[in-house]
């Protein structure tokens, strides 16, 4: 017996520590067997001989790849130690086509951390490529840099649509999905991605966040959630969807071929954008749809775009609406952004003409902070419109239709007597045909009936040479937001954050939610049956803020027969309250906390 028992302590020991290998550069593939005092020498040399769910600590140092690293089972390749793991790809720079350093194809349960990539350069060239179907797939705390298909090279043309490269790539390219996909906390620079971008995610990838990146110097689009492209996966699913983009900061993406976006919804469905800084691009935000989209698709729709700043990008500021004529977004809404000094014309990373015309003359054929393609069902509320002198707010481009767009509840401010709205020949605005102008809100609520609550004035913030858009006191945009507020439609939280309703009376215009001054009384009443989080339970649609605040009161009260489901987190600071009503039923699901 007692041999026995030692012989099993011993399997489970040996298991023990087969489930941590290592690597160093000064290890060995022959000799090594993987231990922290034998440590193997290659990363592929780790992959291949580590088993599902083995973590693999690669030591500092450089690791010039000769072969791809090809991942088909449950590993986590973690920097160990504080100094950086690099991957240079610089030695296989040669002839083949759609190079990558590290593959990762149809598994699950995957981890990069902490791990410099660079110099993968090729026709097809990426850093990190996940491809195929599975779940649970993390990219965090890398750095990745000059993957293109030329190197150290932002200003030079591809030769053709063909020429692509990207520093990460998902790719849902089959029946099932990628899912779980969390791309966070990298830096990503220097990428010449020809008809590329920095960051993919396209074809069949259902949930997905993209957040606390820093993405830029990339010679096309930064960031983009893609649909209907060719992936393999089946035509009624090739479309991501379901994701968020949060907290990233994303500049100087610009490309020759066609005005790229910092931020760039194309093909997908239900994204949500909010909190990222969108400056010095060719375009900050764009929601569109290139593809023509195919009759097994799903709509173009359930976009959300809130509590971003997008500011001195140099062709626009927002673009709402499909270039393709065949398209349509629908049902989208941009809420508590803040735009200022876009349109700026400047070139970016060597960029002077885009698709043979000078990036000037490009501005000004558009002079528009937020344009208008094809759309239906929009929504555009609650945001901070500063242009640049000489340039408009909103201008419907040429030939393009919308189609029941609402705006109100918005902030308008510029130095000049530019008009404020321009709608181009052959442009339809909500019925309204051809060529439009309308200098002031005033002009524009009697053409359109829309802005009615909108207002012109300075917003107010901090310091603009700064880039400081926090609101002071007494600023313009304190509680001019839409009195019933939307947690959906502009969050529970701010660019900062913060609070949104933070006073407790109506929330703020812009990205930021003013913190200072006293607290407000307001009732949020739940009179429906079922989640805390639905606005169709509350009166006025107004769910209480995650943090209620001294003064305020939460009154449960749900229809007869129903309940009330506390199915989220919520905090009753000291000085408010929640009562429920006589014979009325709550039911706590999630964390209700009493301060």
């Amino acid at each position: 017996m007692k041999l026995a028992f030692l012989f099993l302590a011993m399997i489970l020991f040996s298991n023990t520590l087969k489930a941590q290998v290592y690597v160093s550069t000064t290890g060995s593939d022959i000799t090594g067997d993987g231990t922290v005092d034998r440590p193997y020498r290659t990363i592929v040399y780790a992959v291949n001989a580590s088993l599902a769910g083995n973590t693999i600590f690669i030591s500092p140092g450089t690791y010039f790849q000769i072969s791809e690293v090809y991942i088909n089972k449950a590993l986590t390749l973690v920097k160990n130690g504080t100094s950086a793991v690099v991957i240079d790809a610089v030695n296989r720079n040669g002839p083949e086509v759609g190079k990558y350093i590290i593959g990762i194809a149809s598994t699950s349960n995957v981890v990069i951390d902490g791990i410099t990539l660079k110099n993968c350069i090729g026709n097809g060239a990426k850093a990190i490529y996940v491809v195929g179907s599975g779940s649970d797939v993390t990219i965090k705390n890398c750095t990745i840099t000059n993957i293109g298909w030329v190197s150290n090279n932002l200003s030079i043309l591809p030769p053709n649509s063909g020429t692509i490269a990207n520093a990460t790539r998902v790719e849902g390219s089959s029946a099932s999905p990628l899912q779980n996909i969390f791309i966070s906390n990298n830096d990503i620079s220097n990428c010449a991605t020809g008809w590329g971008e920095a960051v993919t995610i396209t074809g069949n990838v259902d949930t997905f966040t993209i957040q606390n990146n820093v993405v830029h110097e990339i010679a096309n689009i930064g960031i983009v959630a893609a649909g209907n492209y060719p992936t393999g996966a089946p035509v009624a699913s090739n479309q991501s969807r379901n994701g968020i983009i949060r907290n990233n900061e994303v500049y100087n993406c610009m490309s020759g071929i066609a005005t790229s976006a910092g931020i760039y919804i194309d093909g997908a469905i239900n994204i949500t954008v909010e909190r990222n800084k969108v400056y010095g691009n060719a375009a900050g935000i764009s929601v569109g749809a290139e593809v023509t989209i195919p009759v097994n698709a799903s709509p173009v729709a359930g976009h959300i775009i809130r509590n971003n700043l997008i500011y001195e990008n140099s062709i626009a500021g927002i673009f709402i609406g499909s270039a393709n004529a065949a398209n349509s977004i629908l049902n989208c809404t941009f809420s508590n952004n803040t735009c200022y000094g876009n349109v700026t014309a400047a070139a970016i990373n060597g960029i002077t003409n885009i698709n043979g015309s000078p990036v000037g003359d490009v501005a000004n054929g558009s002079s528009g902070d937020v344009l208008l393609f094809n759309s239906s069902n929009a929504t555009f509320q609650n945001n901070i419109i500063w242009p640049l002198t000489g340039r408009k707010a909103i201008v419907g481009m040429a030939d393009r239709i919308v189609t029941n767009f609402i705006t109100d509840y918005n902030i308008y401010f510029r130095n000049d007597n530019t008009p404020l709205y321009f709608f181009a020949a052959g442009h339809v605005f909500n019925g309204i045909t051809g060529q439009q102008t309308y200098n002031n809100i005033a002009d524009f609520n009697i053409a359109t009936g829309l802005d009615s609550h909108s207002l012109f004035g300075m917003p107010g913030f901090t310091n603009t040479a700064l880039y400081n858009f926090i609101p002071t006191t007494g600023a313009l945009v304190i509680d001019k937001g839409n009195p019933v507020y939307s947690s959906v439609n502009s969050g529970f939280t701010d660019f900062a954050d913060n609070q949104r309703l933070y006073n407790g009376i109506r929330i703020d215009v812009g990205a930021y939610e003013y913190q200072g001054g006293s607290f407000g009384s307001v009732t949020y009443t739940f009179t429906g049956n079922g989640n805390w989080n639905v606005p169709s339970n509350w009166s006025s649609n107004m769910i209480p803020p995650a943090v209620l605040t001294p003064g305020s009161q939460i009154l449960v009260d749900p229809v007869s027969g129903g309940e009330c489901i506390l199915n989220i987190s919520q905090t009753i600071m000291p000085g408010s309250s929640v009562t429920v009503i006589v014979n009325k039923k709550l039911k706590i699901l999630g964390r209700l906390t009493m301060q």
